[in-house]
């Protein structure tokens, strides 16, 4: 089989930050552990934010795109895919075009796809793109602290890291966060999500080998990361140390799909040659991992402080903006 490497990457956020202490002026608790959340303005869904997120990840790419794999579950429309419209938006011609959703995971499995199409040998590079584009019920930020943005990797059979694709589990499976076809209402087990999530860790560690095996990494990139999951990574063997660096959850919220992709890509960003990077993916139970070997140092983008550097606006500023933007032609 070829290499399966990343060859380059991209991320996408909206500017517009909503600070915890203004969610708690409205509900009475901020944001889950969060000091802001990104918000999207009204020209920036799900695709927008996967074209800005692509055409930053191939700004210095000349070669052929073979296969562009979507991985979002918040799709503007149903029964019509994404991957071949983001194509087109791109200007990419003759390229296999697969979306990926249903669950957060979708990131780590369009990425593994990726690793399996390149390691075939028949193409030589799949661009995958993660992008979520919130859009929370009344009460649900002060669950989960929804936000929005997209990421893009470009993978090859050579580039900057190597991916190993560690063995996934599917053994646990449970209704945690879902929504019943025709009800557009989230359905959520707050409780059962934390309680899973720690048992499928364990699981992966002890798959692994054991918590030593986790010193070796330097970053750890966790999809969907919740503050209350700190002491079951603790407890893992998975240090604050190895998380927080890379830990997009802090300024940007909960992300869906697109968490893991932006935490990588923070990961990828502030990396040196030689070290390695742990991805962990993961929804209703089941989990699925990724280790990235740095092998030669990436140009760095400074994609942290991209993300600190948001604007903090109340609501009524926030929508004001948009109204300058869109109606008056105001700003960017």
């Amino acid at each position: 089989m070829s290499n399966v490497c990343l060859k380059s990457y991209g991320i996408y956020v909206p500017r517009g930050r909503i600070a915890s202490k203004t969610i708690a002026s409205l509900y009475g608790k901020g944001l889950p552990g969060f000091k802001t959340t990104s918000v999207s303005e009204l020209d920036e869904d799900c695709l927008t934010m996967a074209y800005e997120a692509a055409k930053n990840c191939l700004a210095k790419e000349t070669g052929k795109v073979d296969a562009v794999i979507l991985a979002t579950t918040s799709l503007p429309f149903e029964y019509k895919k994404g991957s071949s419209l983001l194509a087109q938006m791109l200007k990419i011609e003759h390229a296999w075009c697969i979306d990926i959703g249903a669950s957060f995971m979708a990131s780590a499995e369009a990425l593994w796809l990726a690793g399996q199409m390149i390691g075939g040998g028949t193409l030589e590079n799949v661009l995958v793109v993660a992008s979520e584009h919130s859009r929370p019920e009344q009460g649900e930020e002060t669950d989960f602290g929804w936000g929005s943005g997209a990421a893009a990797f470009l993978v090859s059979n050579k580039g900057i890291a190597s991916l190993n694709f560690l063995t996934p589990d599917y053994g646990i499976e449970a209704f945690d966060i879902w929504k019943l076809r025709g009800n557009a209402k989230l359905k959520y087990r707050p409780e059962m999500l934390d309680d899973n999530f720690a048992v499928a860790i364990s699981r992966f560690v002890k798959g692994m080998g054991g918590k030593d095996q986790l010193k070796k990494y330097r970053y750890a990139a966790i999809g969907l990361n919740r503050s209350r999951w700190a002491k079951a990574l603790n407890k893992a063997g998975i240090a604050a140390e190895q998380i927080d660096p890379v830990n997009c959850s802090t300024y940007l919220g909960h992300l869906g799909a697109a968490t893991l992709g932006i935490n990588l890509a923070l990961a990828i960003d502030q990396a040196a040659q030689g070290d390695l990077i742990l991805g962990i993916g993961y929804a209703h139970g089941n989990l699925v991992g990724v280790e990235i070997s740095i092998d030669s140092a990436p140009e760095r983008v400074q994609l942290l402080e991209f993300i600190q550097n948001g604007e903090e606006r109340t609501l009524a500023e926030f929508w004001q903006a948009v109204y300058d933007r869109r109606m008056r032609g105001y700003g960017n």
